[in-house]
């Protein structure tokens, strides 16, 4: 035997096959688990997800976010300036994570301005704000969001990212999203886009509010980044007209005749590449014998269009307003361009038209409008209205009267006059003076009118105009919640559910304690003897 080498330790003695068998499947199966992991990671950063499980849905970002963030053509940073013990601090912190994953171009700093002085003294320098303390002591600022892209920047208050409702329940409607979003559109924007509405005709002031007025409407453009003035009829002009100005021109739906003048000004800013939309509906004259005549045949006529002279009814009732005769109905959105946004929230946001009357394409007409809305089937347009009301009857269609579907709404895009020019002139008709009522923009029921006139104008004037984000479902405040069902509710759960809960877990834990001390108790090999025993001789 070869003697063992002086200071050498044991013979290391060889692992059986088994053994190292068993050794490389240990081997490969870490490797393997961390080749999944890497694997896991690369497809977790590829395909982020998250969940939302708030009643409120407060993280799903909707439509309108996304379409902004993946549209995002330049960097943009967002500060937040907000204590970690706020909550609100807790849902930006998570929705504007959910911002981050739909587009890298998006920069994220949160700074707690309690625990953070140089970071806020910092940003305070860079952005502008401004600090103080509250009577407890704590660091406040007088935005708490800042949305920054080059030079410009969007301020957010703390009382904007949250809605009180007026009410018995006083519910707190959150609004982070809305704002958020508004911020971002409107630090990307360019120079506002001049929109000019008619006046002198009966229009409805720009400034007017109220359920009528359109100053809703103004508001909502000037939030786009819309420029909206007002342009006068050509007798009150002094100096130069200022409709070459005009990106678009809305006539806004006039109750008097317009002049040959000023008609023919508005179809040769048409025919001469400008955009403009009609909103007009029927509007009885003084005598109640007959409707006016706005005058407007020519420049419908340069889009194809003619306006027929009547009053559409509906008689679908599943379509018609409960009140009335079915001049209040439910018309049905068709396939555009100007109504893609609106479409995609489907049937969630009916249109309602009040009081219109129907389209119709000029069969001479060189290039082919595009309906918008219509109605359905079993609707019919009254032109003798006058005649009927003096019955008292409900109405039913007579001999001339024209049957549904029937159109409301139709777009068109003329030629080009430019070779350099994007589009072609586009004209937008609607039927009904009531899409410009300032009700659609204040009543949730009513929104989707309001809808249709901010993606109408989005497309006339070739600029993103982004729809209201649906608000988020209010809830009330904390203190408010303890209702006698809040408080039954919490007896069945505290003095019920939980002491049950607690005793099941108590008596499986003792259960299978016992299990173990008995097979504990049990001798080594007793089973193996009793099977022998059992064997036959």
């Amino acid at each position: 035997m070869k003697p063992r080498a002086r200071g050498a330790g044991p013979a290391q003695t060889p692992l059986p096959r088994q053994d190292r068998a068993v050794a490389l499947s240990h081997a490969i199966g870490v490797a393997a688990a961390i080749v999944i992991a890497v694997f896991a990671n690369v497809l977790a950063a590829r395909h982020y997800r998250r969940w939302d499980w708030t009643a409120e849905g407060l993280y799903t970002l909707s439509h309108v976010t996304e379409e902004t963030l993946t549209s995002l053509s330049a960097p943009v940073d967002v500060w937040v300036l907000s204590s970690e013990a706020e909550p609100i601090t807790l849902t930006l912190r998570h929705l504007l994570t959910n911002y981050r994953a739909k587009s890298d171009r998006l920069a994220l700093h949160f700074i707690d301005p309690d625990s953070n002085p140089a970071e806020l003294f910092a940003a305070q320098q860079k952005l502008g704000i401004v600090t103080g303390k509250s009577e407890n002591g704590h660091v406040v600022t007088d935005a708490t969001v800042i949305i920054v892209r080059g030079d410009r920047k969007h301020y957010i208050g703390a009382d904007e990212l949250v809605h009180i409702d007026q009410g018995a329940e006083m519910r707190i409607r959150p609004q982070v999203e809305k704002v958020l979003t508004a911020g971002l559109r409107e630090v990307l924007a360019g120079a506002p886009v001049s929109i000019c509405v008619t006046s002198g005709h009966g229009e409805p002031s720009i400034d007017s509010g109220g359920d009528d007025g359109m100053a809703p409407l103004v508001q909502r453009l000037t939030k786009s980044n819309f420029r909206v003035t007002t342009l006068l009829p050509l007798p009150e002009l002094e100096g130069k007209d200022p409709i070459a100005e005009c990106a678009l021109v809305i006539v806004a739906a006039p109750k008097l005749r317009l002049s040959k003048a000023d008609v023919e000004r508005l179809r040769l800013q048409l025919l001469a590449g400008g955009n403009v939309l009609v909103v007009t509906g029927p509007m009885p004259d003084d005598a109640q014998k007959g409707f006016v005549s706005l005058g407007l045949e020519p420049l419908l006529a340069a889009g194809g269009l003619v306006l027929r002279q009547e009053l559409v009814f509906e008689r679908d009732p599943e379509r018609r307003a409960s009140a009335g005769q079915g001049e209040m109905f439910l018309a049905t959105l068709l396939d555009h361009p100007s109504t893609t946004a609106l479409r995609i929230a489907g049937d969630a946001v009916p249109i309602v038209v009040v009081e219109a009357s129907a389209l119709e394409p000029l069969a001479s007409a060189a290039i082919k409008p595009v309906p918008l809305l219509e109605t359905s089937e079993k609707a019919f347009g009254m032109a003798n209205v006058f005649a009927w009301a003096d019955t008292g009857k409900a109405p039913e269609p007579g001999p001339d009267d024209r049957h549904g579907p029937l159109q409301l709404g139709y777009a068109v895009e003329l030629p080009k006059t430019r070779p350099d020019a994007a589009h072609g002139a586009r004209l937008v008709a609607l039927s009904s003076a009531s899409f410009l009522a300032g009700r659609n923009w204040s009543n949730p029921q009513l929104q989707g009118g309001a809808f249709l006139v901010e993606g109408v104008v989005s497309w006339l004037a070739s600029k993103t105009v982004v729809l209201d984000i649906p608000d988020k479902r209010g809830r009330p405040p904390v203190g408010l919640q303890i209702t006698e069902d809040v408080l039954q509710t919490v007896l069945l759960e505290v003095v019920v559910a939980l002491p049950l809960a607690i005793l099941a877990v108590g008596v499986l834990i003792r259960w299978r304690r016992n299990a173990s001390e008995a097979a504990s108790r049990k001798p080594k090999g007793a089973g193996a003897a009793s099977k022998k025993d059992e064997e036959p001789s």
